[in-house]
């Protein structure tokens, strides 16, 4: 969805300009994310990853759910 918006504002603009906005935004938010990651993983050690699993499962409950209702 970013980068569509990204490409509508820049639409007038080069190719080049559009894929290098897109391309920066992305490994800034890249970046910020596995910094933050580290961040709450030293914090929080061990629950973070019991937190992430249980997360994980829960997506997948409500996918397998949602695919058996249909």
């Amino acid at each position: 969805m970013g980068a569509l918006a990204v490409y509508f504002a820049l639409r007038n603009r080069k190719a080049f300009v559009a894929a290098a906005a897109i391309g920066l935004a992305s490994f800034v938010m890249v970046t910020l994310g596995v910094m933050v990651g580290r961040l709450i993983g030293n914090v929080a050690g061990k629950w973070a990853e019991i937190l992430g699993g249980l997360a994980l499962m829960g997506v997948g409950t409500v996918i397998l759910y949602e695919h058996l209702t249909m």
